[in-house]
């Protein structure tokens, strides 16, 4: 039997047509040779069928390990994030693959309180919210964390447009910017901004 984790990517189909595919491609491709020692590419615009998307914004999940184990298609709509608190994380935690056990991720985010949504701190430096990657504001550029829990399709397509700059962020420079943002596949950069003093 194989114990090896499941990997999952949410792939966005948008008006019928899939978004940061060749992303999505090279992130599995990566993790599969990695974990699994697969050199067999996946292109995930083969198993894809875009049918299945008839409304406007589809959220394609992908369930995989040596092979695609299922796809699911499920109309997508924004959850409104305004909020943020921010949660110390293990140490030594790490969440560098997109794993479909989230069951430590889902611990973090249980002590959001009355916040929508948390920061991720490690080690003093600021990684992740449970929804995605972090961008933050300052004098009219956006800084992204040079080292998150998990690199996201959607950052790697913004750091190659210059859009976001990596850098680290320390969790006593967070005051410092005066809004943050968060991005995911299904969630466009600028979608969810945050003002600061909504950090807490």
């Amino acid at each position: 039997m194989d114990n090896r984790p499941l990997l999952i990517e949410s792939i966005c189909i948008k008006h019928q047509k899939i978004q940061l595919l060749d992303y999505h491609n090279q992130r599995a491709n990566d993790a599969r040779f990695e974990l699994f020692n697969i050199e067999d590419l996946l292109d995930f615009e083969k198993v894809v069928d875009l049918n299945e998307a008839k409304e406007a914004i589809v959220k394609c999940r992908i369930v995989y390990g040596k092979k695609i184990e299922s796809i699911i298609y499920q109309p997508y709509e924004l959850r409104p994030v305004n909020s943020l608190t921010i949660v110390d994380i293990d140490e030594q935690w790490n969440y560098n693959y997109k794993f479909l056990n989230r069951t430590q991720l889902d611990f973090y985010f249980s002590k959001r309180g009355d916040a929508d949504d948390i920061l991720m701190v490690q080690n003093g430096y600021v990684k992740d919210s449970y929804y995605g990657n972090l961008a933050f504001l300052k004098y009219g550029k956006w800084y992204t964390p040079e080292q998150p829990l998990l690199k996201g399709t959607r950052r790697a397509s913004l750091i190659e447009k210059e859009l976001i700059i990596e850098a680290q962020i320390l969790k006593e420079e967070i005051q410092s910017f005066e809004s943050v943002s968060i991005f995911n596949a299904m969630i466009e950069f600028g979608q969810i901004e945050i003002a600061i003093d909504l950090v807490e």
